[in-house]
């Protein structure tokens, strides 16, 4: 009889032991790609496993550093067809490219849709023309201020840059994947996709091999978050400072967030001034120009590439367009957002999420 009353006891032991083991320890990767300082915070159930996740989410984040760049070519050694710096050198050509690659660009095919043409990577010319300006030796030696002789010169230059409506092909051939660019004013520059894209699908392998607890911190534009296994935590939910665009080492308020992601967007990294108005990366294809509706937007929702995505596209729409835009979509894809405007005051359009200003 005592024999067997061991089986019982034994399994109960088991299961509190496997128990045990799947809650795991708290391990932390660091990567640096696309511009930024990618920190990971996730939950593994060994320094094997954390090992093999820290390995593949590199891998991940290191795939569409490469195929997304835009300033230099894939190595010698790269596994790679084309990235799109190469691609952007062979206008009116079908150029075979990966799938993943393809995917990307199909995705923002979507989002162009989606926006009414507010988010759109084939104005890669233009922006390089801003990102020229805000370099400039004479700006950054001027306190970023913008000559006129230097201003009158853009305009001159975008003026002659023109936006197309179908900038680039994508075609499928016996699974084969190609692109072509269908004119020599477009140039394709994924600088406000590939990074929230890359996160969503880093996140997404988190949650494939069951980890629920974990922090990504892809810059300062891109976060994304499961639950937070601190105790003292209510609800499992991260604390994230919003930073204040106008005030340096400071923040503006703040908000919880458990499974979601969230996506900023604004003028307070890259810029230089004219006429005591900030011009920066993020431009308007339907202006040619940076907009001065915001200085910041921060986005709330489950896709992180989607939200990098549409927060780009908004930084350059007006608030009744937002309003407009959010009337039709945000239940669907419940998406929220805090405006920072340009006069100071913050606007919300929130669902769920609570906003604490400071």
């Amino acid at each position: 009889m005592k024999k067997f009353l061991y089986l019982p006891i034994l399994i109960m032991l088991i299961m509190l032991l496997s128990s045990c083991k799947k809650e795991g320890s708290m391990y932390s990767a660091v990567y640096f790609q696309m511009d930024s300082e990618i920190r990971i915070t996730y939950m593994a159930n060994s320094q094997e496993q954390a090992n093999e996740y820290k390995a593949r989410m590199g891998e991940i984040y290191a795939m569409y550093h490469s195929l997304s760049d835009n300033y230099s070519p894939l190595g010698e050694n790269s596994p790679y067809l084309e990235n799109i710096y190469t691609i952007n050198m062979k206008i009116n050509q079908d150029v075979e490219i990966d799938y993943e690659l393809y995917q990307i660009l199909e995705e923002s095919i979507y989002y162009k849709e989606l926006t009414d043409g507010f988010f759109d990577i084939s104005i890669g010319k233009i922006v390089k023309l801003w990102k020229d300006v805000i370099l400039d030796p004479v700006v950054r030696g001027d306190e970023y201020q913008i000559p006129q002789s230097l201003f009158e010169s853009v305009q001159e230059s975008i003026a002659a840059i023109e936006v197309h409506e179908n900038p680039y092909t994508l075609t499928e051939v016996s699974g084969k994947y190609y692109v072509r660019i269908n004119h020599s004013d477009v140039q394709l520059d994924l600088g406000a996709i590939a990074k929230g894209y890359a996160t969503e699908i880093v996140k997404n392998y988190l949650i494939e091999n069951d980890v629920v607890y974990f922090a990504i911190n892809a810059g300062s534009s891109t976060i994304s978050v499961g639950k937070n296994n601190n105790p003292e935590r209510k609800n499992k939910q991260w604390n994230v400072e919003l930073i204040d665009p106008l005030v340096n080492n400071s923040y503006f308020g703040l908000i919880e967030l458990r499974d979601q992601s969230i996506a900023t967007s604004g003028n307070n990294v890259q810029y230089a001034t004219y006429n005591n108005l900030r011009y920066h990366h993020i431009v308007s294809p339907q202006t040619k120009y940076s907009m001065h509706y915001y200085h910041s937007l921060t986005m709330i929702g489950n896709d992180a590439g989607l939200l990098d995505a549409i927060s780009t596209a908004f930084f350059s729409m007006s608030p009744t367009a937002i309003s407009s835009w959010l009337d039709a979509h945000q239940e669907e894809l419940g998406i929220e957002v805090i405006l920072y405007n340009y006069d100071g005051t913050i606007t919300t359009h929130l669902l769920e999420t609570v906003f604490k200003g400071y």
